[in-house]
């Protein structure tokens, strides 16, 4: 590689390390910002630091498919995201309502505070399928979702399974590793 597309390639990495500091980390400047417009920037944010398996995006048709299962809080600030491009694809947003529907042909799922009492059950049914989980439910990376985010002080932070990531198949890089804080897979059944 040429010395000046090294650098390049760097300062890429570092001014989205760097983008994605500000964004979790620049409470003051988005105090203004509603709750679930910071969350869906937040969605889009985490998928540039998750890497699906080869083959995840064979049948999409070149679509990433981010679905909210449950009660919709975000409105239009999640309908902003469609067709952004996030790993090479178009975003396509799709609501499950009924907790009945597959989000197994989903890649990005946004579980809503609504389907606390359903969690386990929709957790499992995807556990071993390459689809990304995030959730504001308290507990959600605990009880074997992959990204929860908690608020606390006012201040919006994640926490990051590892365990429920590498079981489905997905690797969440190091660098949004280092800003998450980790949290152990309580579920009885969640380890092989």
């Amino acid at each position: 590689m040429y010395p000046a597309f090294s650098a390049l390639a760097t300062a890429s990495k570092s001014l989205g390390l760097a983008s994605l500091c500000l964004l979790l980390l620049g409470h003051t400047a988005l105090a203004a910002v509603p709750e679930y417009e910071f969350k869906a920037a937040l969605i889009f944010k985490v998928g540039k630091f998750v890497r699906w398996p080869v083959g995840a995006f064979t049948s999409s048709g070149g679509t990433l498919r981010l679905c909210v299962v449950g009660k919709d809080d975000f409105g239009e600030s999640i309908d902003s995201l469609a067709g952004q491009r996030l790993q090479g694809q178009v975003i396509a947003i799709a609501r499950l309502s009924d907790p009945e529907q597959s989000a197994a042909d989903c890649h990005i799922v946004f579980i809503s505070a609504s389907e606390r009492g359903r969690l386990a059950a929709f957790l499992n049914s995807i556990a071993r399928s390459p689809v990304l989980t995030i959730s504001d439910i308290e507990g959600f990376a605990s009880q074997g979702g992959m990204v929860g985010f908690a608020t606390a002080a006012s201040k919006i932070h994640f926490e990051i399974n590892t365990e429920a990531s590498k079981r489905a198949g997905l690797a969440i890089g190091a660098q949004l590793l280092q800003l998450a804080t980790p949290i152990a897979d309580h579920r009885m059944d969640a380890h092989p």
